[in-house]
């Protein structure tokens, strides 16, 4: 008799967790947020992970406080050699004096690539130059 009611809680339990891991997954295949990448404190909401980028660049996301001065920080677009081929400065779209991560915008006007990738750098601003201060983040991007 025991061994009956045991079963029958295993069972109730094994089916009551697959009907939550089924609800819980149409939840959130509903949701259509853009999706973001992020490294080193950055996230990136626009350009898109795996998109093509035209010209001129429109980039977003977020960036902690620490990394503005004057509520801006440099961005540049380099080839996947490392040359150069646009840059510009992100700038704060709401209080930068914090440490909390504060929104950013800027749009890069950028030279014709050589390759069909490079980076999009993100620099933390560093007024002082000192090497400790210092900070950058490459995103990889796919130019049209």
């Amino acid at each position: 008799m025991w061994k009956k009611i045991i079963i029958s809680i295993v069972l109730f339990t094994a089916i009551l967790t697959t009907v939550a891991f089924i609800y819980a997954g149409k939840q959130n295949s509903g949701s259509k947020e853009t999706s973001a990448f992020s490294s080193g404190g950055i996230t990136m909401s626009y350009p898109e992970p795996d998109s093509k980028i035209s010209n001129p660049l429109n980039v977003e996301g977020k960036a902690p406080g620490s990394w503005y001065f004057e509520a801006s920080f440099p961005v540049k677009i380099t080839d996947a050699n490392g040359n150069v081929l646009g840059q510009g400065l992100a700038e704060a779209q709401s209080d930068w004096m914090t440490t909390s991560s504060v929104p950013f915008k800027t749009s890069i006007t950028f030279s014709a690539p050589k390759t069909s990738q490079g980076f999009l750098v993100l620099s933390k601003d560093n007024p002082s130059g000192l090497p400790q201060n210092s900070a950058e983040v490459k995103f990889q991007i796919n130019f049209q």
